[in-house]
C-alpha cells in the first residue's frame, strides 16, 4: 500500500511558501490501498486532517510526496523525511505537472453516429476526421489535477464561437494551452492563439477546484472535429504515464507505443504564428510572447 514515513512538512497556499517548515513529527502517510505507491486522488489522514495526493515536488533536489488539503485545495503540503535546507519561495512541480493537450469536459466530438461529449467516448467508437474519413478511438486519456498546482500547460483557453471563421467553432470550445488546433495546414497550440477577445485564457476564478481534461488517442495522429473546429488527437510528446488513468492503458495494451506525427508544422509560440493568421485572428503584439 502507499505509505511514507515523514518528520517534516512544508506548506504552500496559492503557490506561495508558508514557512518555516513544521516538525519534527513521527508520522506515516498511508492510503489504505493494496498497491505500492500513491496515485493521483489517493487520500490520507494525518495531523488531524484529510489530504489528497497531487504528485511530487522537488525540494533540495529530491522529490517528495505532495498532498492538497481536502477542505481547501489551494493549500498544498509537501511531506519530507528530513528537514529541508532551503525551501523554495514557490513550489517546483515535478510529478504533479502535466505538459499535454486535452479537451475540457462536454466538448462535442464528431463520431459516425453524431456528436458525443468527449468524456462519454469509449474505446472502439468511430470518429469522423476533418477529411471525412473514419478512425477508431484506442484510448481516452484523463488528466485530473487540483487547480492550485495545475501549471501553465493546463491553463484553460477558451476559443469563442466563430473565432476561426464563420461557425468555427460553432460554440465556445475550451482546451488546454498546449492543445494543437489546425489552421492553414499548421498545428498551432491554443495558447499561442490567445488574442484577449475571441480566444482568451479562462480566469482561474471561473475554474473548479479540480481540473479534469480528456485526450483522445486514435491509431494515428489525426485531425478530428471538436465543436466543429479541427483539432489534433494524442501525439506521444508526453508520456501516457502523465495521465491519471495510465493503468487503464496498460491493462488494455500491455505497453506504450509510438505515434508518427502528421506532416503539419507545429507552432507553440505566438511570435512564430504567421502574420496572415495573426492579422486574421487579431493577435496583437502584446499577446505574441
Amino acid at each position: 500500500m502507499g505509505t511514507f514515513a515523514y518528520t517534516y512538512t512544508v506548506a504552500y497556499q496559492n503557490n506561495a511558501y508558508l514557512g518555516p517548515p513544521q516538525g519534527p513529527f513521527t508520522e506515516t502517510l498511508d492510503d489504505g490501498e493494496a498497491d505500492t505507491s500513491f496515485e493521483t486522488g489517493d487520500t490520507v489522514t494525518t495531523l488531524g486532517a484529510n489530504y489528497t495526493y497531487a504528485g511530487t515536488f522537488a525540494i533540495d533536489g529530491v522529490d517528495w510526496p505532495a498532498f492538497t488539503f481536502a477542505s481547501d485545495p489551494q493549500f498544498v503540503v509537501v511531506f519530507m523525511d528530513q528537514e529541508p535546507v532551503s525551501p523554495p519561495a514557490t513550489f517546483s512541480a515535478n510529478g504533479a505537472t502535466f505538459d499535454g493537450a486535452c479537451f475540457a469536459p462536454d466538448t462535442n466530438i464528431l463520431t459516425e453516429t453524431g456528436e458525443v461529449h468527449v468524456q462519454d467516448l469509449q474505446v472502439g467508437d468511430m470518429l469522423i476526421t476533418a477529411k471525412g474519413t473514419a478512425t477508431s478511438v484506442r484510448w481516452i486519456g484523463v488528466v485530473s489535477r487540483p487547480t492550485a498546482i495545475a501549471g501553465r500547460a493546463m491553463a484553460a483557453v477558451r476559443i469563442h464561437a466563430g473565432a476561426f471563421g464563420h461557425g468555427v467553432p460553432y460554440s465556445d470550445l475550451t482546451v488546454t494551452a498546449d492543445h494543437g488546433m489546425i489552421l492553414d495546414g499548421l498545428v498551432i497550440t491554443a495558447g499561442a492563439l490567445v488574442n484577449g477577445e475571441t480566444i482568451t485564457l479562462v480566469p482561474t476564478a471561473e475554474l473548479p477546484n479540480r481540473l479534469n481534461y480528456y485526450h483522445i488517442e486514435t491509431e494515428n495522429h489525426d485531425i478530428i472535429l471538436a465543436n466543429g473546429a479541427p483539432a489534433e488527437t494524442f501525439i506521444d510528446y508526453v508520456g501516457r504515464q502523465s495521465f491519471s488513468n495510465y493503468r487503464e492503458y496498460v491493462d488494455l495494451y500491455g505497453e506504450d507505443r509510438t505515434i508518427n506525427e502528421m506532416a503539419y508544422p507545429r507552432i507553440s509560440a505566438a511570435r512564430l504564428v504567421p502574420q496572415a493568421i495573426r492579422d486574421r485572428l487579431c493577435i496583437a503584439e502584446m499577446h505574441a510572447a
